[in-house]
């Protein structure tokens, strides 16, 4: 595999706009994170391109060190949960839940709800989720708000309910308010993929999704207004799980310089505006999501999520870990989503979300001996990578330097 750290300008100048933003906001976030993580108080240099999310990228790593002072341990392993479930367990199956429920009983003594950000860490310390309410600000909420409104006036059919044969595609899962300001269904957007079952046929070549190619316009416009938000996805991603992050990010060198795909012209329109690490995004709107497992991932990649939208009452629901949290607007969330199963209850008011995931079939055909990220361990977290990381200097504008002084993190949990 190619250098993983890399930075995307060095490779492709087209993705200065947003790969580049998304790498400098995660080299920014991953160093506030270990000054505030090991209360030291440092010197950051800011470049240009990331100055204007700066105080966003303080918050999402903050909340990130408050996560990870807030551990849930497990009694159990996750690897060996895993190889307990069988290929296609999807959660649905209420026989194999329970057995699975008995064989790995959930922590005891741990409040059924949780409000504050928390990890999940198993008993050998891997990390199996990250959950950070507030994650996001509000200013960044309020630009994606009205970036997926105009998205939904100005392309209603890219949304889609009851869209397939799967349980969380019932129409009646999808609701509207009376206000109806982002419609309702479900978008998905991948700059790159297979359709579903197509991975594994010999010389199928693999194309951004329909949904992309008919609504390429609209699409490019919203990927560019939400860009800022998808920055601090990203920094998120870097600081929770390295590994995926670095391999995430070598994804569109390697598929634009070797791999055939099919509508190659609307794929760089794309990813000029790409901001995200993964090459897969649903943005589902007004859908009550019931508990499952996503069963056509990686096992120890984390699918990211982000909760947007005028609503209270917002419940993200753990049962593999006998957990419920709140998940109100701004919310952030990395899991193992094909192991832990996770479902979300209607909310009072009208409620979107980002899911961004990756599909292992476009990472073999782009890296035929790639392995799967490593599930993150406590040890890990924080590491600096590399000095590449660091080095801005080929493409950055003139820094901004900060002293940046740690808050005191409450450790009592």
């Amino acid at each position: 595999m190619s250098n993983p750290l890399t930075a995307p300008s060095v490779l492709n100048p087209r993705w200065n706009n947003a790969q580049n933003k998304a790498w400098l906001a995660a080299c920014v976030a991953v160093q506030v994170f270990n000054s505030e993580k090991e209360q030291q108080t440092i010197e950051i240099e800011i470049p240009t391109e990331v100055q204007d999310i700066y105080p966003d990228i303080l918050l999402a790593a903050r909340t990130c060190v408050e996560a990870l002072t807030n551990q849930v341990t497990l009694p159990w392993e996750l690897r060996e949960y895993e190889q307990r479930l069988s290929k296609m367990q999807n959660g649905f199956n209420v026989k194999a839940e329970a057995a699975m429920a008995a064989k790995f009983p959930p922590p005891e003594h741990r409040r059924a709800f949780e409000a504050r950000p928390f990890t999940v860490v198993d008993k050998i310390g891997e990390i199996g989720l990250w959950h950070m309410p507030s994650a996001i600000s509000r200013r960044l909420q309020t630009v994606v708000e009205k970036a997926t409104r105009e998205l939904y006036q100005s392309a209603p059919t890219l949304f889609q309910v009851g869209n397939g044969p799967a349980a969380w595609c019932d129409p009646s899962l999808f609701k509207r308010s009376a206000a109806n300001v982002w419609g309702s269904g479900t978008a998905c957007l991948c700059y790159c993929w297979f359709q579903q079952g197509h991975d594994a046929v010999p010389g199928e070549k693999p194309s951004p999704s329909s949904s992309c190619l008919k609504h390429l316009q609209a699409i490019l416009k919203y990927l560019d207004d939400i860009t800022p938000a998808m920055c601090i996805m990203a920094a998120v991603l870097r600081i929770i799980n390295p590994s995926q992050f670095f391999q995430c990010f070598q994804l569109p060198q390697r598929i634009t310089a070797s791999v055939p795909v099919n509508h190659r012209r609307e794929m760089l329109d794309l990813l000029e505006f790409w901001a995200s690490p993964f090459h897969c995004m649903q943005v589902i709107v007004n859908r009550e999501t019931l508990n499952h497992r996503d069963t056509r991932g990686w096992a120890f990649s984390y699918d990211l999520l982000a909760t947007f939208g005028r609503y209270s009452n917002g419940v993200l629901d753990l049962p593999s870990i006998g957990l419920s949290c709140a998940y109100n607007p701004g919310t952030i969330t990395g899991l193992m989503g094909k192991v832990l199963i996770h479902g979300v209850k209607p909310v009072n008011g009208e409620r979107f979300c980002f899911a961004q995931f990756v599909r292992p079939g476009v990472f073999l055909r782009a890296f035929p001996n790639t392995k799967e990220p490593q599930l993150p361990h406590l040890l890990d977290i924080g590491i600096r990578a590399n000095t590449v990381d660091f080095e801005w200097e080929r493409f950055r504008g003139t820094p901004r330097t900060y002293t940046f002084t740690p808050m005191s993190i409450n450790h009592e949990l």
